[in-house]
């Protein structure tokens, strides 16, 4: 008897390859080397009161203890104090487009049609990953570069853009065009407006120059903007349809929060509160010192931000996120110092150095010169469901209209949110 992988394709058996063979590898790819994905806790429950998730803030004491003498009044009853957080959705997808050849196969037998799809999901799976880790560690703006000082482009033809890192540090361990690439549109932002002034085609990328080429400029000043994909405005390609930047993911959310935007002692972007809480409650904001607290990063430096997270919040920090070039300058004070600490290997084949009782992770796509200082049981990702294929209509590969190609789509409707952010620090502009 013939089993489902060695008979005609057909459009059941179509959504079986994608279900049962291509959707399992891009999924544990991203849960096993996304790291934030990977140790925090995930809800998986469905979104309430105008599309939003609704999540409880504890942030003041019960001051309803004390002693007294005999038979006087007992203390007064008290209650913690409470808000509540709002968290929208953020929808990630991920597409492929295949040829009509794709049509052709079905005339063999669907082994040989799931081979031939494998290749481009295994990409998928990828570029999936590396933009996941660029998400969660940003603000929800979608930032991948800033342009580096006074620039206007071409009125036609290409031009070439230099960047800097868009977090305001040139000691870069990653170029600042790691999350620029060729056939990527892109828009430039005003940093401060946040109005679009340009949409472009990036057609070629010079790591070692920090530059990108870009065709249609249109002879607009980009001065200090920040570089975002064009589908992050809201925008079709090739050509924008619309003129603003959704810089507050509040309102209409291009991209989930990261660490950015909730390590943070103020609103990202230029919205009025984060997670529909105002920062300029102090309950409300993280440990981010004003001189960054970074310079030479000593154990003496660590300590007293963890210390202070700890004041704030009760608990101390049990995850310190960097760069591996971080790391490397914290172990070497150490070594300097004749003192030796204990590694340890995570689920996922992360491995962590022991830092007075918490664990220093290295992410090579973290945020340069930045070290976060993170209380995972305060950090979560909410999700409507798993990454998935959509299938609103029963069929997973859809035909595309008047050209001979096939298309398929991933969606991710998630978030990433904190309970308490008071429990988080961050120290910037280590050396």
């Amino acid at each position: 008897m013939a089993t489902w992988y060695d008979t005609p394709a057909n459009l059941a058996q179509y959504n079986d390859i994608f279900r049962e063979i291509l959707l399992p590898p891009v999924r544990d790819q991203i849960n096993r080397e996304v790291f934030l994905v990977n140790v925090l806790a995930r809800h998986t429950v469905p979104v309430g009161e105008g599309k939003k998730w609704e999540i409880p803030l504890s942030y003041g004491r019960n001051e309803g203890v004390g002693s007294t003498r005999e038979n006087r009044y007992l203390p007064p009853a008290g209650r913690q104090s409470m808000d509540r957080a709002w968290l929208q959705p953020a929808h990630v997808y991920g597409r492929i487009l295949l040829t009509g050849v794709v049509k052709d196969l079905t005339e063999g037998n669907v082994g040989s049609v799931a081979n031939a799809l494998t290749e481009e999901t295994r990409g998928l799976a990828i570029n999936m990953k590396q933009e996941m880790c660029r998400m969660l560690y940003g603000d929800g703006q979608g930032i991948l570069a800033q342009v580096d000082g006074s620039k206007t482009l071409a009125a036609s033809g290409s031009d070439s853009v230099t960047v800097h890192y868009p977090w305001g540090d040139s000691r870069a361990e990653n170029q600042a065009t790691f999350h620029i690439r060729e056939n990527m549109y892109i828009a430039f932002v005003d940093a401060s407006s946040h109005a679009v002034h340009a949409s472009g085609l990036v057609t070629s990328v010079s790591s070692t120059a920090v530059t990108f080429t870009i065709i249609s400029g249109g002879g607009a000043v980009v001065d200090d903007d920040y570089i975002v994909r064009v589908n992050d405005v809201g925008s079709s390609v090739p050509s924008l349809q619309d003129t603003g930047h959704s810089y507050d993911p509040e309102t209409d959310p291009a991209e989930p929060y990261g660490l950015m935007a909730i390590v943070s002692d103020s609103n990202p972007g230029a919205s009025s509160a984060f997670m529909g809480v105002p920062s300029s409650n102090t309950w409300w904001q993280a440990y981010v010192p004003s001189s960054g607290g970074g310079g030479s990063l000593t154990d003496l430096a660590v300590q007293e931000a963890m210390d202070s997270v700890g004041i704030a919040s009760g608990e101390h920090p049990n995850l310190l996120l960097t760069t591996y070039k971080v790391r490397r300058e914290y172990a070497n004070t150490l070594t300097s110092l004749k003192r030796f600490v204990n590694t340890t290997t995570l689920q996922g084949g992360w491995t962590a150095v022991e830092v007075n009782g918490s664990l220093m992770v290295p992410d090579f796509l973290a945020p340069e010169a930045m070290l976060f200082l993170l209380n995972t049981n305060e950090l979560a990702l909410w999700q409507v469901k798993d990454l998935q294929w959509i299938d609103d209509d029963g069929a997973i590969l859809h035909r595309s209209e008047n050209v001979d190609r096939f298309q398929a789509t991933m969606k991710w409707r998630m978030n990433l949110g904190t309970m308490r952010r008071n429990a988080h620090g961050l120290l910037y502009d280590v050396a």
